[in-house]
């Protein structure tokens, strides 16, 4: 055989190669494609799934009874969060309307916040035949007791709630929150009340506390999770109790829901959301 044909032949070989290695390439690629492509289509189902049952667990709150207007809002910084805010109507026609921010992030955080609103709201079934000051810390109580054995060892929850009575009067428990911030309507100024207990959920606690807030009408209380007072620029400056305070005075006249996202606004404009970021707003009438 010539030189000529040994030439011509390994040309061919080569080209036949190259073809099966092309072929082969696309049957992998397409093949690849298909499957990331159900992947990632099931992973967004999932997390459209997640974000459906986040809104049926955390909607936003919006109730009105002669004495008090309540509203409350999250806006979690995932698909899902570990922010929660709700209130429950008691027998006697008073209100507890409480806010609780999971420790955490996204998923973890998201179960652990459902089973902390199926406890409170168990908890909260026979709160209408207990004294109102006894309330929230007996419910704090019931919390730190059952938590422990549904959740991660390092896992915990800040909490802020207020009973809203038929009478006018509220009673609050704060369990390593944020301070509630509280402008009076007649002296048009702004004071803070805070309560220094363990979280729930992390250490065991002989017994919580709460008190009795003094309101007259026109008052308004705000509670902002971290995920808005830790809210950093870009030199790492927080946005904090100090520039919050200030918008709620120029504002404290609004509707809730308008002071709300005024709030919510000045936060992500100051600097980029990285935790879950949660409001409880509660005006007397």
């Amino acid at each position: 055989m010539c030189s000529s044909d040994l030439s011509e032949h390994g040309i061919r070989f080569a080209a036949t190669c190259m073809l099966l290695a092309s072929i082969g390439s696309y049957i992998a690629f397409v093949t690849f494609i298909r499957t990331e492509g159900r992947h990632t289509l099931r992973i967004r189902n999932e997390l459209e799934l997640a974000h459906s049952i986040q809104r049926t667990l955390v909607p936003t709150l919006q109730i009105r009874t002669p004495h008090f207007e309540v509203y409350g809002i999250s806006q979690p910084s995932e698909k899902v969060g570990g922010d929660l805010v709700d209130a429950v109507s008691l027998p006697n026609g008073d209100v507890v309307a409480f806010l609780a921010d999971i420790s955490g992030h996204g998923l973890p955080a998201s179960i652990l916040m459902g089973r902390v609103k199926t406890a409170a709201r168990t908890a909260l079934l026979d709160a209408g035949e207990r004294e109102p000051a006894e309330t929230l810390p007996g419910l704090l109580d019931r919390l730190n007791t059952v938590l422990p054995q549904v959740k991660e060892p390092t896992a915990f929850v800040t909490f802020t709630g207020f009973r809203l009575g038929t009478d006018g009067n509220i009673h609050c428990a704060l369990a390593a929150s944020p301070p509630v911030i509280h402008w009076h309507s007649s002296a048009q100024n702004i004071s803070q009340f805070e309560e220094p207990q363990f979280p729930v959920g992390l250490l065991p606690v002989s017994q919580f506390e709460g008190c009795a807030l003094e309101t007259a009408a026109g008052d308004l209380l705000v509670v902002a999770t971290d995920g808005i007072l830790e809210v950093a620029d870009k030199r790492g400056e927080e946005f904090g109790i100090e520039r919050l305070n200030p918008l709620i005075a120029a504002s404290a006249q609004d509707a809730l829901p308008q002071l709300a996202t005024k709030i919510l606004d000045a936060a992500r404009g100051y600097g980029r959301q990285l935790d879950d970021q949660t409001l409880l707003l509660v005006r007397c009438l």
